[in-house]
Order: C-alpha cells, then sequence, then structure tokens
C-alpha cells in the first residue's frame, strides 16, 4: 500500500544531525538518521514501498526481499506514529 506523509500533523527539526520528527497531535517523537532519513526523504516524491525499495536496494547493495521487509517494517512504525497515511491515488 501506498503512503504519503502525513502533512499537518507534525513539526521537523534537525538536531546533532538527526532528523527528529514530532506527532504535533500526541507529542510522540521519532529520530531519523541513516536510512530512515533516506526513506522520510525519498517519500517527498515516492509512497510505493515497492519503488522505495529499488532506490535502497540499488543505493545500499542490498537483497530485495531484506530490503523490502525493512522497507515495509519501517513504514508501518511512521504509519503507527501517524506521520504517514495511505495515500489515496
Amino acid at each position: 500500500m501506498p503512503f504519503i506523509k502525513n502533512k499537518g500533523q507534525y513539526s521537523e527539526a534537525i538536531i546533532d544531525g538527526e532528523l527528529v520528527v514530532m506527532n504535533a497531535m500526541t507529542g510522540q517523537f521519532l529520530g531519523l538518521r541513516d536510512v530512515g532519513l533516506d526513506i522520510w526523504h525519498i517519500l517527498d516524491g515516492e509512497g510505493d514501498p515497492a519503488a522505495i525499495t529499488a532506490v535502497l536496494a540499488e543505493r545500499y547493495a542490498v537483497d530485495d526481499a531484506v530490503c523490502r521487509l525493512e522497507v515495509d517494517t519501517f513504514l508501518a512504525e511512521l504509519a503507527r506514529a501517524k506521520l504517514l497515511v495511505p495515500s489515496t491515488s
């Protein structure tokens, strides 16, 4: 299932080289760096997990199946934190 960022429901700031994203409704914080930060940036243009996996598998030279599992897990975490919502397009 494709996702988009839940615009207007979070704030973000760089703190000590890490992107800190806060859900404005719950006050929950997530710190993003490395691959998590890459996924967050990729979500600006692409929300399909298969497409995100393809970008990361090539960028980091990892197995597609392993990468897809990690991407799905991370996207689910962001969705549980209400930072992502399912895309309607």
